[in-house]
């Protein structure tokens, strides 16, 4: 595995644009961190965040993913290995952003800023490993973590697919990723 070094969000795109050409569907691998979005008071108890927690809280993650993937291929196709041959899904655009010229289905501009969009839970793809943790990297105690469920939002599933089991379509901001692998290459935020 060849392994390549970016410094900032430009030099990561530059590389995911040099290792995606002409490639199809890949699986790979994300190591992120980012900052979940949380409610003010916890659901149930109605305890302040700050109350609970001694600043914010981070995800730290690690998971197996498919990228380069059509929405609407992968859910049709889930549609028929369910045995939904008659149905057939017509996903929406985009609900926010476009995507990089070259990059469809790989790369989102937001904002002046990019995205990866990464599909979880297709065939072996196993959850990953999540840490929550302080800006220090201090990690949550075990009754932190537990209290954290009620700050978190709630999932909801996809209504419109039709689907028993979901498409999960993820985007991750290029400013929280430290590690990428997939066709063959290890980046690696430097």
């Amino acid at each position: 595995m060849s392994k390549l070094n970016f410094r900032n969000d430009q030099e990561l795109l530059n590389a995911i644009r040099t290792i995606t050409i002409g490639k199809g569907q890949s699986f790979a691998s994300i190591t992120a961190t980012s900052m979940p979005k949380m409610t003010v008071k916890h659901r149930v108890s109605k305890t302040p965040f700050n109350e609970v927690f001694k600043g914010e809280v981070y995800k730290t993650y690690s998971m197996q993913c498919n990228i380069n993937v059509k929405y609407e291929n992968a859910v049709n196709n889930q549609l028929q290995r369910e045995g939904m041959k008659q149905m057939t899904f017509t996903g929406y655009s985009l609900p926010y952003g476009e995507w990089v010229e070259g990059l469809e289905n790989i790369v989102i501009e937001y904002n002046d800023s990019y995205q990866l969009r990464y599909f979880e839970g297709m065939s072996n793809n196993t959850k990953g490993e999540v840490i929550y943790h302080y800006a220090n990297g201090e990690e949550l105690t075990e009754w932190e973590r537990e209290q954290l469920k009620g700050f978190l939002p709630k999932k909801s599933k996809a209504k419109n697919q039709g689907t028993q089991k979901e498409v999960k379509p993820r985007n991750i901001k290029f400013s929280g990723i430290t590690e990428l692998k997939m066709n063959g290459f290890h980046l690696v935020r430097k």
